[in-house]
């Protein structure tokens, strides 16, 4: 008899188990937006080097991430690397926030929040976390390997290696591109209006065609066409990224 109550209690206690999982995942999801929100008008503000707004900023992300450390220090117990990724990111919060203070390098704290940024992606991936922005982010790491060559030669200094290079990282930003474009988005979990929705879709074709100017030029020999196309990848992305974060205490970052 209690053989038989055992495995007719099994499949109920598996079913809550994974009920309860499930809703910590959506809770930590839900999490992940709303820091999000407050991450990325100080990683856009230090980059435009606007002191103020910039100290506002991090004041609110300090704030947010105590809220978040509060809630999820504990959520990923299976995860050995969990709590001391959390704990480094708060002290990169915190040396970002004293660089702020100090008025003195701005670039400086935005490649230190960077790197929070990126510490969650791996966090995220490790844990099977699937979410939107870090596609966002992948691609990023493309774009800037592009741009940084862009900034760095002009028409007669680019050789046919850095062509070769560009046209790499051209190839696999257009991989993973199509991705972000064709992948579902929760505009309810974003809390996206109609309105920010039909920005992102435009931003993401802006983008799109963007990229295949690059690739167009690439084929040619204007090498100062390269050079032009090659910046131009980077407006609408920053566009579309910074439409997840709320600046409207901080002014219009664009």
């Amino acid at each position: 008899m209690k053989g038989e109550r055992s495995c007719l209690l099994a499949p109920i206690v598996m079913a809550a188990l994974l009920s309860g999982y499930a809703f910590a995942n959506e809770g930590l999801m839900k999490d992940f937006v709303l820091f999000d929100r407050v991450f990325i008008p100080p990683l856009a503000l230090t980059n435009q080097g606007k002191v103020t707004p910039s100290k506002k900023a991090m004041e609110a992300l300090k704030t947010q991430w105590a809220q978040f450390k509060k809630n999820h220090y504990s959520a990923r117990s299976e995860d050995p690397m969990w709590k001391q990724d959390l704990d480094k990111m708060e002290s990169k919060i915190l040396e970002a926030e004293q660089i702020v203070l100090s008025e003195k390098n701005l670039m400086e704290a935005h490649e230190i929040l960077e790197t929070i940024r990126f510490a969650l992606k791996a966090a995220r991936s490790r844990n099977g976390i699937d979410y939107y922005i870090d596609y966002l982010s992948e691609f990023h790491e493309h774009l800037e390997a592009i741009i940084h060559v862009a900034n760095e030669r002009d028409a007669g200094s680019l050789s046919d290696k850095d062509i070769k290079f560009i046209a790499g990282e051209c190839e696999e930003g257009l991989r993973i591109w199509s991705q972000v474009q064709n992948r579902a988005f929760d505009k309810g979990l974003f809390g996206f209006s109609d309105k920010q929705e039909a920005r992102r879709k435009e931003l993401l074709q802006r983008e799109a065609q963007a990229l295949s100017n690059l690739q167009r030029a690439l084929e040619g020999d204007d090498r100062m066409l390269i050079i032009k196309s090659a910046k131009e990848i980077r407006p609408h992305y920053s566009q579309l990224y910074m439409l997840f974060g709320d600046f409207r205490q901080f002014g219009d970052p664009r």
